[in-house]
Parts: C-alpha cells; sequence; structure tokens
C-alpha cells in the first residue's frame, strides 16, 4: 500500500511539474536584445578622455557621414572630439561613465525597448547627470546604476561591453 502512494505521489509531482514548465514556455519573452555593433577603440586617457571627470558621462557617437566618430561630453563648454580613422565604432554608439581614476564602464547607447526594430538612440537627459532618455519610448536609464531602467515601458538594462585601462588608454572591444 505505501509503495502504491509513494509511486502516486512521484507521478502527481511529475505530473504537476510537466504542466509548470509548459506553462512558463507559452509565456512571452519580453527581454528586448540590442542588435550586436562592432567596437574597437583605444581612447587616450590624457588626450581624448582628458575632460571626463569621476562620475561624468560622454558619449561616442558615429559622424553622421559616416566618416569617423566624436566624443560629446554633453557640455556646451566643451568640444566634441573627433577620433582618428582606426577608432571602429558601429551602431549608435555608446555611452561612457567613469567611476573612479581608472575605472570605467562602457554602455551601448541603444534603448532595449524593442531594440531589434526601433533601434532608438538615447538622449542624455539635461535635468541629471547620467540619466539617458529614450525618443522613441520614454524610458530612462541611469547609468550610473548599471544602466538600470529608471522608467519603462524599457524592462532589460543597457548592453554592458567589456572595458579596461592599459598603458594611460581606456580600451573597449567586444
Amino acid at each position: 500500500m505505501n509503495r502504491i502512494l509513494s509511486i502516486s505521489k512521484l507521478v502527481l509531482f511529475f505530473g504537476i511539474l510537466a504542466i509548470a514548465i509548459s506553462f512558463t514556455g507559452c509565456v512571452k519573452d519580453n527581454k528586448d536584445v540590442v542588435p550586436y555593433a562592432h567596437i574597437d577603440l583605444v581612447l587616450d586617457l590624457s588626450t581624448d578622455l582628458s575632460l571626463l571627470g569621476p562620475s561624468l558621462t560622454a558619449t561616442v557617437i558615429p559622424i553622421t557621414n559616416g566618416l569617423g566618430s566624436e566624443i560629446d561630453f554633453g557640455l556646451p563648454t566643451y568640444p566634441k572630439i573627433p577620433l582618428g580613422p582606426g577608432q571602429i565604432l558601429q551602431g549608435n554608439g555608446i555611452i561612457i561613465y567613469r567611476k573612479d581614476v581608472y575605472e570605467y564602464e562602457v554602455y551601448d547607447i541603444t534603448c532595449t525597448f524593442q531594440a531589434q526594430t526601433d533601434y532608438c538612440r538615447l538622449d542624455r537627459s539635461s535635468d541629471f547627470e547620467g540619466l539617458y532618455v529614450c525618443p522613441c519610448c520614454d524610458s530612462k536609464f541611469l547609468v550610473p546604476s548599471d544602466g538600470y531602467v529608471f522608467e519603462g515601458p524599457a524592462a532589460m538594462p543597457l548592453k554592458r561591453y567589456p572595458a579596461f585601462v592599459q598603458n594611460n588608454a581606456l580600451i573597449i572591444r567586444n
């Protein structure tokens, strides 16, 4: 009798487990993925990023004619700095956040909400340093907080790129 009860409990357990798995498989995945963009940048800390102080952000975006990129520090008193021809930046661009003296974080500047179809480039907010706003869906992202969504409809944080400092240069490659 105990053996039959144990077997029926196992059958019931695995039956419930199978039903739960089948229902979770039908739920739409809300994770939007930013399309791949090749990045191979070497930015000199003494020249290219000399205006980027701790806890500040800069954007690197392709120039509209497709012949290079430029660094924008977001202040009218700071000039935009053009990058040399060997620097590769595809896609919408990146956000560089200087956390500390030799610690940087780099994020894609593309909104994660419907990124495969809309491919919207975020705008820097004039209200708060490190806040970026999507002009398409009005999602807001905080870069000092690992690119997390401050306000939706986006559900995923900004895509992050590997970056490290070597020989007084910030190297960003994917």
